[in-house]
This record gives structure tokens, C-alpha cells and sequence, in this order.
């Protein structure tokens, strides 16, 4: 195993941190696969895959829980006196399939079953049991070949559907890691190149804030997210991997809320609650300048509008009131101003580039 696989399944499958015995267990799988196997990494990644669901993620040969109480094979054997419930990576159960491996392997598994439990042999009979076929008549290449890779129904080589969906995705993920390329070193953290990776992420639906060249918080999660959507090795830098990913990058699916949110719905973020403001603003200094502009228009205008000729009155009305229509033209600018961008923030969170 590499270091790039484990710093793979460290993060997709082991939640950050792996212990020896994991990587020991790991190791020696794959020494056995090297010896037993055919190459194809989609089958390793099965048995990988098992082994994390049947171990309990420890990858080590492990003693059944319960040790088969409550099941016909948790009791002693009348000949042998041994109980044949599960052990080892794949959990070898019943007296049958312990005479099987025994006989293949030339070992006494009837008499000593938990030599199941030693490292090598576990490893081996794990690997052999699912290339041939051992378990429950179902093998490897019955589900992965040239014309087929069914990683569900591979399931069937150890206990039927069992939890089938859920290993499946076990199974997916060590492949990932398999096919993992090595980290690459990270490129020169330019404006230009920060613009570009920014620009991009944008555009396939991942939140940077404002495209400005500067390599901060939110695009570093943006190109995290976009990593781990996209599964190549989760760094948050810059390197070539992810720029070859991005020029081909399928945008963020977005789900139907956030396609249809409406101003209202984003009235508790800062930057809508800031333009709601200013929108606000505008209407009050509008309100106010009308007002204004009637009481002076009434004051000025009050003691001639009987015999002043009309144009005289208006001239009078406009002279006295340009300050509260200047006041009002600058309402109305604030007004659509805030409005332009309360409508420009919602379709930026529309189209996933708003948090």
C-alpha cells in the first residue's frame, strides 16, 4: 500500500486517522493479494471493502460478537467440541466452511479454528475464499470482468444482500483510493491563477465570496468541497490535479429551494439585510423630501396664490422646493440601488455562489 492510499482512505473512510493495526491489517491483505490475486484493482477494493464492514473497520481478524449466541452455529460441535461461529476478516462461519478453508489451506481449522484468527491465514483465507468461490458458491469474477463491475451484488460472495448498498459504497471508496494518483506538488499561489480557480469554482456552483485573487477561508472550502465532490485527494491547495478537474467539473447539483429562494428567504443574511437597508433608507429620505416639499411649497406659496399668475406660483414652488426634489431623486436612487442588489445577491445564491 502507498502513502497516497492511505492518505486516501484515511480521509474517505477512517474519519482522519488510521491506527497501526488498521494499516497492519491493510498491509497484509494486500501482500496476500499480491500472492493470490489477479491484478484487478476493483476486486481488491471488494475485499477491502468487506473486510471494513465485517471487522468493524478495525481490518483485523476479529471474533464474532456474541461469538454465534442465539444461532444454531454458536453451539459446541458434538465431534469436535469446538464452535464454529465467526472469525477472521470475513468472518468464517459454520463447521463446513471451516473444513473447506482447512482443506485448502492443509490446515486443522476443525480442531483449531482460531488459527482463523492469525494474520496470514485470515489474510489468505479471505482472498482465496472470494477468487474462489469458497463461501457461498459466488466469486470475484462473477461480478467484476470486462463486460461487468457490479459492486452491490458482490455483496453475494460473503452473505448474500446483506447491508449490500451500504458496503457498496465501501467498496467504491477504497477503489478511489486505489486508483488515487500521487499528491502533486502545489503551483504558485498567483492572483491570476487564485482569479482563475475562483472564476471557475463560481461557475460550477461553489461559494469563493468575491473573485479577487486572494487565497482566503471561503476559497479554500470551496476548493475543498470541490475536491471531495469530485474525488481527488482533499489538500485545499492548488495544484494541477484540480485544475485539470476543473476544466471538465459538472456544477454542484442545487436542490430546488435554493433554484426558487426568493428575496424573503434570504432576509437573515448580512449582505441582503445590508441592501434591505439601503433600500429602506431610500424610501424614508423619499418620504421625507415630499413631505418637506409640500410644507414649503404651502409657506411660500400661501399669501400670492390667489392673484399670482400660475407660471409665477410654479416658478415661486420650484425656486423653494429644488433642495426636497434633489432629496427625493436621491430616495429613489438608494431605493433601486438596494433593490438591484438584494436581486443580484438572490440569484448569486440562486446559482450557488452565495453561502
Amino acid at each position: 500500500m502507498t502513502p497516497t492510499f492511505f492518505a486516501n482512505v484515511r480521509q474517505r473512510l477512517f474519519d482522519g486517522r488510521l491506527t497501526q493495526g488498521q494499516v497492519d491489517g491493510m498491509n497484509a491483505i494486500m501482500s496476500e493479494w499480491k500472492a493470490s490475486g489477479d491484478g484487478d484493482d476493483r476486486k481488491l477494493a471488494c475485499i477491502l471493502g468487506e473486510v471494513f464492514h465485517e471487522t468493524g473497520k478495525t481490518m483485523q481478524p476479529v471474533r464474532e460478537v456474541g461469538r454465534g449466541k442465539g444461532h444454531l452455529y454458536g453451539a459446541p460441535d458434538g465431534q469436535t467440541h469446538q464452535t464454529y461461529y465467526g472469525r477472521g476478516f470475513c468472518q468464517v462461519t459454520w463447521k463446513r466452511n471451516y473444513a473447506l478453508a482447512g482443506e485448502k489451506l492443509g490446515l486443522d481449522l476443525l480442531n483449531n479454528p482460531d488459527l482463523a484468527l492469525q494474520l496470514d491465514v485470515s489474510a489468505t483465507i479471505l482472498i482465496r475464499g472470494m477468487l474462489e468461490g469458497w463461501f457461498t458458491g459466488k466469486k470475484l469474477a462473477d461480478f467484476f470482468s470486462a463486460a461487468a463491475c457490479d459492486w452491490e451484488g458482490s455483496r453475494a460472495i460473503i452473505n448474500g444482500h446483506d447491508c449490500a448498498e451500504n458496503i457498496a459504497g465501501h467498496c467504491q471508496a477504497f477503489h478511489l483510493a486505489l486508483s488515487a494518483k500521487t499528491e502533486q506538488p502545489s503551483l504558485p499561489m498567483t492572483k491570476a491563477t487564485v482569479s482563475a480557480v475562483q472564476k471557475q469554482l463560481a461557475l460550477l456552483h461553489y461559494p469563493v465570496g468575491k473573485v479577487d485573487g486572494r487565497y482566503g477561508t471561503m476559497t479554500r472550502d470551496a476548493i475543498l468541497g470541490f475536491q471531495a465532490d469530485n474525488k481527488l485527494l482533499k489538500t485545499g491547495k492548488i495544484d494541477r490535479a484540480l485544475l485539470d478537474a476543473l476544466k471538465d467539473g459538472k456544477p454542484r447539483p442545487l436542490s430546488l429551494d435554493r433554484q426558487t429562494a426568493t428575496a424573503s428567504d434570504l432576509k437573515g443574511r448580512a449582505p441582503v439585510q445590508a441592501a434591505k437597508a439601503v433600500q429602506a433608507t431610500g424610501v424614508g429620505v423619499a418620504a421625507v423630501s415630499v413631505a418637506g416639499a409640500a410644507v414649503q411649497a404651502v409657506v411660500s406659496a400661501g399669501p400670492v396664490i390667489v392673484s399670482a399668475p400660475v407660471a409665477h406660483t410654479a416658478a415661486s414652488a420650484l425656486a423653494h422646493g429644488w433642495p426636497y426634489l434633489a432629496l427625493l431623486a436621491g430616495g429613489v436612487v438608494f431605493f433601486l440601488l438596494g433593490r438591484k442588489v438584494v436581486s443580484s445577491l438572490t440569484n448569486e445564491f440562486r446559482r450557488g455562489q452565495l453561502i
